[in-house]
């Protein structure tokens, strides 16, 4: 079954409608009211099918019917929570993926005092972009956030559609959450992301509109340079004094109509964006929260508290406690102290 197919059945059942399936993508429909007023009672998939079931509504993108179910869907379930399982908490040798994710200086040792999984939270925001200018184009941009370390994670679909992974409402094992941000702390992060990626894009369209306009404008101003330079011809062969005024009147009309199409068209190929949050799914996924030790000859001791993130089989980079940048390298200081290398050659 197509995805688009798949979907549109899965939002008709939640929404309390049945469906019978009379031949391979063509299915009939009994909906609540609202729903059975846009899409009738037969819809297909398939373009060739309507030959023979001519009744038939066919749900293809940019059909209103379809439009408007996209919209209730989106409206019914803005926001959502899930639980991430079939993850490997109990990795073979974590001391030893964390001696070869871990850079530290070869005179200083880690060892793992504790570990145990917790579920870590991050959110994925869907924000949608509307450029409108000669035409309307939306689009959808994914921004995933990492609410316990408050930055920006890249791999939330990816992890959502990995295979031998379970998604469900109800965690498949109730572990301790590890502390997350406020998710308004998540939203300004995310919103900072996509502000910047929409950014780009709008230039990039603002780019086009300005070589589109400049072409045009020039087109236009070549026509009716064409139709002055003819007038202006046919005025040198006016005979009376009302036909060099009725020439005059024309050349004032053809400057006028120039301006207007030349302002008319500024207008359409102006851009203008509006951004919008359209959904929230929060992703509850559990990973090994390790407690380790940092140690070197004469030196004293530190903990260190990291995440091992099975889905990608590393360590998560942790902030450095100087400087706040993520980093899979540290160095334990004369003090006593953990940071990364950077910061211990940093002059104080």
């Amino acid at each position: 079954m197509q995805d688009l197919e798949f979907f549109v059945l899965r939002y008709l059942e939640q929404a309390g409608g049945v469906w019978d399936e009379v031949e391979p993508q063509v299915y009939d429909l009994l909906l609540p009211d609202l729903l059975e007023r846009e899409l009738g009672g037969r819809v297909t998939f398939d373009p060739e099918a309507l030959q023979d079931h001519p009744a038939a509504q066919l749900l293809a993108f940019g059909n209103p019917a379809l439009d408007f179910v996209f919209e209730q869907a989106q409206a019914n379930s803005r926001v959502a929570k899930v639980y991430v399982g079939g993850l490997n908490l109990a990795p073979h040798n974590l001391a030893g993926l964390v001696q070869r994710g871990l850079q530290v200086p070869t005179s200083q040792t880690i060892s793992i005092l504790s570990q145990r999984p917790l579920h870590y939270l991050s959110a994925l925001w869907w924000f949608q972009a509307t450029f409108t200018s000669d035409e309307k184009v939306q689009e959808t941009y994914a921004i995933g956030t990492d609410l316990h370390y408050g930055r920006i994670t890249r791999h939330l679909e990816e992890l959502l559609h990995e295979g031998g992974l379970s998604v469900s409402e109800d965690p498949q094992i109730a572990y301790p959450d590890a502390p997350a941000l406020p998710l308004s702390q998540g939203y300004a992060l995310a919103r900072e992301e996509a502000t910047r990626a929409i950014t780009v894009a709008a230039h990039e369209r603002l780019n086009e509109l300005q070589r589109l306009l400049l072409r045009e404008t020039e087109r236009i101003a070549h026509y009716f340079d064409d139709s002055r330079t003819e007038l202006d011809e046919r005025a040198t062969r006016a005979k009376t004094p009302e036909d060099v005024q009725r020439f005059a009147a024309q050349r004032i009309a053809l400057d006028r109509e120039q301006a207007a199409q030349t302002g008319e068209l500024r207008r359409k190929m102006a851009l203008s964006v509006s951004v919008r949050l359209i959904a929230l799914m929060q992703v509850c996924q559990p990973k090994v929260r390790i407690v380790a030790r940092l140690s070197a000859d004469k030196l004293p001791s530190a903990e260190m508290v990291l995440t091992y993130d099975s889905s990608q089989k590393k360590l998560d980079a942790v902030p450095c406690p100087t400087c706040q940048r993520p980093t899979l390298s540290l160095a334990l200081t004369k003090a006593g102290k953990i940071t990364c290398p950077e910061c211990v050659m940093r002059p104080r």
